[in-house]
């Protein structure tokens, strides 16, 4: 099969030579122009146009992939959070007795047979853990909803529910039991009041719906209505059985969330059910998961803007970021102990401050070897910037920033610049993170990482910045 690229109207179109017949299994794509969002599937898949033209990376890109996902996740909670109450019972709903049985099932058993196998179950561990994170956000909208209601839902004992009657309670009668010498009546009926029989069973004195007065209706034909009984029935009796119901509707919504909650002792169950290789896939592919979760909760409170962005992050920086969040992903998936997170993140930082230090400390001249290392502080001018409109931040009043041609010519690095803003500022935000439950000092402080890295703390920015951030709590 060969293909052609029509760089003019951007298009590919496939030819398959009919002297080589396709082997069994192998997949062609046959149309081209999807349009739409189907094209965002194929860059995922790394066969779209922006792919073939633009260089853009697939999802077997880390990073690539956790920026796209990032996108789609502000997007799904814009959309939960505009939910109305029986919007999320339906999801909830969905969730628990369509996804997660079957998740949890394929997940549990971690069996795979073939290479295909293995990629379906890397992606249900990841849906696994995605399930915990959409039901926070159901649950915070739920709450939101709830308001004042909430404790008398949460403090709602719905373990036998559906057989505690109470007085004005709409109920279905199911007819008499054989033999008896009562006149026929099926239908839904209002609890007048409730009495015991001489075994300690309810018995109840109901109305029906046309008015008439029933008396020493056993509890054995007594049952919950459901929607099917209010056909043809005024509106206003069907909305005071829906009132009536909300504890137990709101009660099961507040258990099937719970049901989605991330079973951290999954991680470690592994080792009795997967062999080693196939436990490092999965722990990889939920670091990152983990890593998108992190970013999104320090963008959602603005403390940490465009994570790996090439305009805004200089390579070094992005390796430090990279390193510090799947410190913090080791530290929620493997329980890694406080004090050997607060280690990594300062020798992380150490250590990028000292790669700084030996770039700056090279002799300035036009090797490749030079360029390589100012590389690694250098930035893309624009989102569309070919490899020569790259850019390192100097030492100047009037103009801070050079491109990497120019300053292999004797400019000077600005050190406290790349300290403060390309280590400090991702550095801190991280570890904002984590509640390091240390009042007296001993753990993580800002000042720490400023003496560990070799930044005066009374730095101007700094002293800006401490005040801007003194009252961030931690977000895990």
């Amino acid at each position: 099969m060969s293909q052609i690229h029509d760089q003019t109207s951007r298009s590919v179109t496939y030819f398959i030579n009919i002297d080589e017949p396709l082997k069994k299994c192998e997949t062609v794509e046959l149309l081209v122009n999807y349009k739409g969002k189907y094209e965002e599937i194929r860059e995922r898949r790394g066969y779209g146009e922006a792919n073939l033209f633009d260089g853009v990376k697939s999802d077997d890109d880390d990073v690539t992939r956790v920026q796209r996902n990032l996108k789609e996740r502000f997007l799904t909670e814009e959309s939960i959070l505009s939910f109305n109450e029986d919007e999320i019972r339906q999801v909830v709903e969905f969730l628990t007795e369509k996804v997660s049985v079957g998740i949890q099932e394929a997940t549990e058993s971690l069996a795979t047979r073939n290479k295909d196998d293995e990629s379906t179950l890397l992606r249900q561990c990841i849906a696994r853990r995605r399930l915990d994170w959409m039901a926070n956000i159901l649950r915070s909208r739920f709450y939101q909803l709830l308001g004042n209601e909430l404790d008398n839902v949460i403090g709602y004992n719905d373990s036998t529910s559906e057989f505690t009657f109470f007085i004005g309670m709409i109920i279905y009668v199911n007819d008499w039991p054989k033999n008896s010498e009562r006149a026929p009546y099926t239908g839904l009926g209002t609890i007048l009041s409730i009495k015991k029989d001489k075994y300690n069973r309810d018995v109840f004195e109901v109305t029906t719906l046309d008015g008439k007065y029933i008396e020493e209706v056993p509890f054995g034909v007594v049952t919950i209505p459901t929607e099917s009984d209010f056909v043809n029935v005024s509106d206003r009796c069907y909305q005071a059985w829906k009132k009536q119901q909300l504890p137990h509707v709101r009660t099961k919504v507040l258990k099937g969330l719970d049901s989605l909650i991330w079973d951290r002792s999954f991680v470690w169950n592994m080792s009795n059910r997967a062999d080693f290789g196939l436990q490092a896939k999965i722990l990889n592919s939920l670091r990152w998961e983990f890593i998108e979760e992190l970013l999104f909760s320090l963008m959602s409170n603005e403390r940490l803007s465009h994570p790996f962005d090439e305009e805004q992050w200089c390579p070094l920086s992005v390796d430090l970021m990279t390193s510090c969040l799947h410190s913090i992903a080791d530290c929620l998936l493997l329980s890694t102990e406080k004090n050997v997170v607060f280690q990594r993140l300062l020798g992380f930082a150490r250590d990028a401050a000292n790669s700084l230090s030996d770039i700056m400390n090279k002799n300035t001249n036009t090797s490749t070897n030079q360029v390589s290392l100012i590389d690694k502080l250098a930035f893309v001018e624009e989102e569309d910037a070919s490899e020569s409109d790259r850019v390192v931040v100097v030492e100047s009043v009037k103009i801070n920033r050079s491109s990497i041609d120019d300053y292999v010519k004797g400019h000077i690095l600005d050190k406290e610049w790349y300290l403060i803003h390309q280590i400090v500022l991702v550095v801190h935000p991280i570890a904002s993170l984590i509640d390091w439950g240390s009042a007296d000092g001993t753990l993580y402080s800002i000042e720490k990482l400023c003496e560990t890295i070799g930044l005066d703390k009374e730095t101007p920015y700094i002293s800006y910045y401490k005040a801007k951030t003194r009252d961030w709590k931690s977000l895990l």
